[in-house]
């Protein structure tokens, strides 16, 4: 009898660098999975969004309409190549692409580093009085 096995496929994964210069172009979109205390205590990068990720799955299942009015931005298309998870370490990040693999999200990219890289290399950070305020609807 033949056993097939079928690994995850890795996420392509981006680096600072790459980050910092396709947000300031609006050429990626970036999603930050970490929790709302994380991010009004840290802050976040300017331009990303956050969709925490306990509440990744049922977002992604939102109509666009209701997406943007609770996150303050867009929802992805799951066709989309431009789309960019990331969280504190990176960690969270991946377990949020491969929660979105099974809605079609097969396209998702992984900034590895993410928030704590981008701080330690300077990157900008946004405050909690500069942030999206999300809506409970």
């Amino acid at each position: 009898m033949l056993t097939i096995t079928i690994l995850p496929i890795a996420p392509a994964e981006v680096k600072y660098d790459e980050v910092r210069e396709k947000l300031s172009k609006r050429e990626i979109q970036l999603l930050d999975c970490r929790n709302r205390p994380e991010i009004g205590n840290a802050g976040m990068v300017p331009g990303s969004c956050n969709v925490p990720l306990p509440e990744l799955e049922e977002a992604f299942k939102m109509d666009s309409d209701s997406f943007e009015r609770k996150y303050g931005c867009r929802k992805p298309n799951p066709e989309e190549e431009n789309v960019v998870m990331m969280c504190g370490t990176g960690r969270r990040a991946k377990l949020a692409i491969d929660a979105l693999r099974p809605l079609g999200y097969h396209r998702l990219k992984w900034y590895s580093g993410s928030f704590n890289d981008w701080v330690a290399k300077g990157g900008d950070v946004a405050k909690s009085r500069d942030l999206f305020q999300p809506t409970n609807s």
